[in-house]
């Protein structure tokens, strides 16, 4: 028999290849290894996970206060009355259903007082007109832009004068 008929056979030169036998588990210097590269790419990963959490809110914001102008532009149409959205603080708005038009909440009005931190921590500040009005057509008086900025950036919704709603990201 040749020489390379006897290893494809078993015969005995087989056993002869050195084996790892029941070795388990992994050396210190690979452990190490991968600890090392899974730190590097944490360490890559964790600004770029807080950046994008901040636009989140910024965005999530944005599209909660577009909502609630547009909630209350179809209530003034609906309820044929004016309503209205009072920015009161840099964080916070109201918007209240003005049934007997005398511009404040009265007993059977509803009067709802909205705060964008519980939701969304980190939209630092708002800048808009103090009252924004939806008459019963839906419509406002003028043109009007609320500005919402945290650290990542600032977000413009227009309101027009006819009462469309529009959000645009200024960066």
């Amino acid at each position: 028999m040749e020489k390379g008929a006897e290893l494809i056979s078993g015969s005995s030169s087989v056993s002869s290849i050195p084996c790892l036998g029941n070795r388990t588990g992994f050396t210190l210097t690979e452990a190490v290894m991968v600890l090392a590269v899974m730190s590097v790419l944490l360490g890559l990963g964790i600004p770029k996970m807080m950046s994008y959490r901040s636009k989140s809110m910024l965005r999530g914001a944005a599209l909660q206060v577009s909502g609630d102008l547009t909630g209350a532009r179809m209530e003034a149409i609906k309820q044929n009355c004016n309503v209205s959205v009072s920015f009161i603080n840099a964080t916070g708005y109201q918007i209240l259903v003005d049934n007997n038009g005398n511009n404040s909440a009265d007993p059977g009005e509803t009067n709802l007082i909205k705060n964008l931190t519980d939701k969304f921590q980190g939209v630092y500040n708002i800048t808009a007109d103090t009252r924004n009005i939806f008459n019963s057509r839906g419509a406002m008086g003028r043109m009007r832009t609320i500005t919402l900025q945290n650290p990542s950036g600032m977000i413009h919704i227009r309101v027009s004068i006819s009462g469309r709603i529009k959000v645009n990201r200024s960066n």
